[in-house]
């Protein structure tokens, strides 16, 4: 009997597909690491708020955004970003937003990713990211 519990528990474990915020979290790792292949986790008609100094770009679709973390992970890209603070994630069904920020003695960024599930896997619909000054 004992076998035929673990058994069921271990299948119900293997059908579990990580939540919204796993691809929230190897998307941050993929930025860190200044990873071009981060163009993967968003969906074919994604869109992307970059919120670059003070020329905001809005890129449209996986090829642009692909396109804007290249450009970003130029030859003087650093990693070491903060771990973010306050994340929420609002599910429903399948759709969820995730939101985040970070805060530092310059600047607090707020990041907001809407993500839905296709076969299974949870992929960014889009991703908006502000930072607010404190000059």
């Amino acid at each position: 009997m004992r076998a035929l519990v673990l058994v069921l528990f271990l299948g119900a474990c293997a059908s579990v597909q990580p939540g919204p915020q796993a691809t929230v979290d190897e998307f941050l790792a993929a930025l860190d690491r200044g990873d071009a292949s981060i163009a993967g986790l968003f969906t074919e008609d994604a869109t992307v708020f970059f919120p670059i100094n003070n020329q905001p770009l809005r890129a449209n679709g996986r090829a642009e955004i692909a396109a804007a973390f290249a450009s970003l992970f130029g030859p003087n890209y650093r990693g070491g970003l903060p771990k973010p603070d306050a994340v929420q994630v609002q599910s429903f069904g399948e759709t969820a937003v995730v939101t985040f920020q970070n805060v530092n003695p310059n600047v607090t960024s707020r990041r907001t990713f809407v993500l839905r599930r296709e076969a299974g896997r949870w992929r960014i619909v889009h991703l908006h990211g502000s930072n607010i000054r404190k000059d």
